[in-house]
C-alpha cells in the first residue's frame, strides 16, 4: 500500500489512484457554479468567464474516466480533459463551458436529473 501510494507521488499526484476518481465530484461542482449552466457576466456584459478547476494525479483510472464522463453528462456544462506531465504524472482539468457550448437534451431541452 505505502509502495503504491510513493509511486503516485513519485508521477507529482498530489493523491492516489483511489482518490483521484473521488476528487473528480467536487472539481466538477466547483467547476459548474451555483448559478448552473449559465458562465458569468464579465464587465461588458459578454458571458465569458469561466471556471477551471486543475489537479495533479498519478496514472488515471478507469474509475477516474468514468466519473469525469458521468460529472460531464449530469452536469452538461462543464468539460474535463487531461495533459501529461512528462514524467508520468497527469493534470486533470475541469473547464466550464460556454453557454453555446452546453449540451441539451434531444428534444431541445435541458438534461436533468431526476431522483
Amino acid at each position: 500500500m505505502v509502495d503504491q501510494l510513493k509511486r503516485e507521488l513519485d508521477l507529482g499526484g498530489v493523491v492516489d489512484e483511489y482518490l483521484t476518481d473521488q476528487i473528480v465530484i467536487f472539481m466538477a461542482l466547483a467547476t459548474a457554479g451555483a448559478e448552473g449552466r449559465r458562465c458569468a457576466p464579465n464587465s461588458i456584459g459578454r458571458r465569458s468567464l469561466r471556471r477551471r478547476s486543475e489537479v495533479l494525479v498519478g496514472e488515471i483510472s478507469s474509475h477516474t474516466l468514468t466519473a469525469m464522463k458521468l460529472a460531464e453528462d449530469m452536469l452538461g456544462n462543464i468539460s474535463f480533459s487531461t495533459k501529461s506531465c512528462g514524467n508520468g504524472g497527469n493534470v486533470l482539468i475541469c473547464e466550464q463551458l460556454n453557454e453555446d457550448q452546453v449540451r441539451w437534451g434531444e428534444q431541445g431541452e435541458e438534461v436533468q436529473l431526476r431522483i
